[in-house]
């Protein structure tokens, strides 16, 4: 009787151990599943990044922002809107050179930076002959300006987008004020002192000097009658942020209130509602900076 009853117990026990086996291979099954599943997440979410990371790099570079912004509008995923990046000069070779995975983002990035600096000095070689327009006194090399564009647009430009990169240079370019003039060529010169390296000049005092010559021009050339000028508008707004980076606080502040001020009553003077909508978002992204600081 013993014999048996331990036979039974031992069966029962078998029985527990297998329901208890088959409960784990489930779970662990699951558990796969789910590793599985987490994983093609990941990665997805990963390549969602990397053509997001194209389409942002590319925006307001190249000349492609309006028609990837109503890409973007129409429903585009971020993935055929890369691919069609990808059938456009200059990006595609540097897209093309991605190995699996999105690794070497960077190198891709700043080869598709040195294309378009490559780009932008053939054209403005062939535009040498054109007559320029004197946009600031403080100095007349083309050199400096240009490099303290780069500065400005590389650095600032992505954080605070008061107006458009592309039509500012085209304008600048071609000497039509439509999209340029003095005071904001000044201003943007001010602000992009501020990112300069000493080497690059005689020295600190050297960059202190540029930026109080560009400051004070920039403030000369704001005249009363063009406070309703979008221009002036915006170049109140860099002015803020030129002197905000000088530490002068109180005359910052003074700038951006103006510039907020004259922008409820801005005209266009040629430029498209767009440029107005630009500056609307960057001005009053300041001013809630400002606010809130």
């Amino acid at each position: 009787p013993h014999t048996k009853i331990y036979k039974e117990s031992l069966l029962k026990e078998i029985a527990n151990l297998r329901r208890d086996n088959s409960r784990l291979q489930t779970l662990n099954q699951e558990a796969y599943s789910a590793a599985s599943d987490l994983q093609e997440r990941h990665q997805g979410l990963q390549d969602s990044h990397f053509w997001q990371k194209i389409i942002l790099d590319t925006i307001g570079r190249n000349g492609h922002d309006r028609e990837i912004i109503q890409k973007l509008r129409g429903g585009d995923t971020a993935e055929s809107i890369a691919a069609w990046l990808r059938d456009q000069h200059p990006i595609q070779p540097h897209i093309q050179r991605l190995p699996d995975g999105g690794h070497g983002l960077l190198e891709i990035v700043e080869g598709f930076e040195e294309s378009l600096r490559r780009d932008d000095g053939s054209r403005r070689g062939k535009e040498s002959d054109t007559p320029q327009v004197r946009w600031t006194s403080v100095s007349s090399s083309q050199t400096l300006l240009g490099h303290l564009f780069d500065l400005y647009f590389t650095w600032v430009q992505p954080v605070h987008m008061l107006f458009s990169e592309n039509d500012f240079r085209e304008s600048y370019e071609t000497n039509d004020e439509t999209y340029c003039s003095s005071a904001l060529v000044n201003a943007i010169c001010a602000m992009a002192c501020h990112l300069m390296d000493p080497r690059d000049t005689d020295g600190e005092e050297d960059i202190e000097k540029l930026t109080n010559g560009f400051m004070n021009q920039a403030r000369h050339e704001v005249k009363p009658q063009n406070y309703m000028s979008l221009c002036s508008v915006q170049a109140l707004a860099v002015m803020y942020l030129a002197d905000l980076s000088s530490g002068k606080a109180r005359s910052a502040t003074g700038y951006l209130r103006a510039s907020v001020e004259f922008l409820k009553a801005a005209e266009l003077d040629g430029q498209s509602p767009r440029a107005r909508e630009i500056s609307l978002w960057g001005i009053q992204t300041l001013n809630t900076y400002e606010l809130w600081s």
